[in-house]
């Protein structure tokens, strides 16, 4: 099933999701999605974590080793698999499909990917995650939206804000979130005045 990345806090809490997929090049979203899916499944009582990276040479036996290993033990376990090309090949793809297609119930996956490109959306493995749990793609914000963001963020640090503050702030950070947050973090620091103005915004920040 594929979601928005703004629907994915409801998803979790209305399904237990055993197979989740992350993929897009926004990376603060990306931090996100996988930080809300972890404490999903560690509420459900998946606390450990085995972390799997495809690195060239890396031997796909490891997956399905560590799905056996873990339902020999009884463990309730996460397997992290991290695919920095997004291109599991031939081999890496089968491996993906059978473990979804016979996942242990003590057993969760979560697999991190940049952005697919078409043919990939398409491939044997996604397909698989898309049909037996959740897939959220992560996008950049537009400038429309990353204001939006930052006007809803400002706001629940108690800050008042015109549009010139948020305006000038989008256009520092660019549609970048993880640097918006981190000018934000600037603003809480260091300005005490709930009533922010462009004047002592752009100190706190070009300084």
């Amino acid at each position: 099933m594929q979601i928005r990345f703004s629907q994915l806090k409801t998803c979790l809490e209305r399904t237990e999701v055993g197979v989740f997929l992350v993929t897009g090049d926004e990376p603060y979203q990306h931090m996100l999605a996988v930080d809300m899916f972890r404490s999903h499944k560690e509420k459900s009582g998946f606390t450990d974590r085995k972390i799997l990276t495809v690195e060239p040479g890396f031997d796909w036996s490891e997956l399905d080793a560590a799905r056996h290993a873990l339902s020999l033990f009884g463990e309730q376990t996460l397997v992290d698999l991290r695919i920095p090309t997004g291109k599991p090949g031939a081999t890496g793809s089968k491996a993906i499909v059978g473990f979804v297609q016979d996942l242990h119930p003590d057993v969760a996956l979560l697999v991190q990917a940049p952005r697919l490109d078409r043919s990939a959306m398409h491939s044997a493995w996604v397909k698989a995650i898309d049909k037996a749990g959740v897939l959220v793609r992560v996008w950049p914000l537009n400038y429309a939206e990353t204001e939006n963001w930052i006007r809803k963020k400002l706001s629940s640090e108690g800050f008042v804000a015109g549009r010139d503050v948020v305006a000038f702030i989008a256009q520092q950070v660019e549609g970048n979130l993880l640097a918006a947050r981190q000018e934000l973090e600037k603003i809480a620091l260091f300005v005490e005045d709930k009533e922010l103005t462009l004047e002592t915004v752009s100190r706190v920040l070009t300084d």
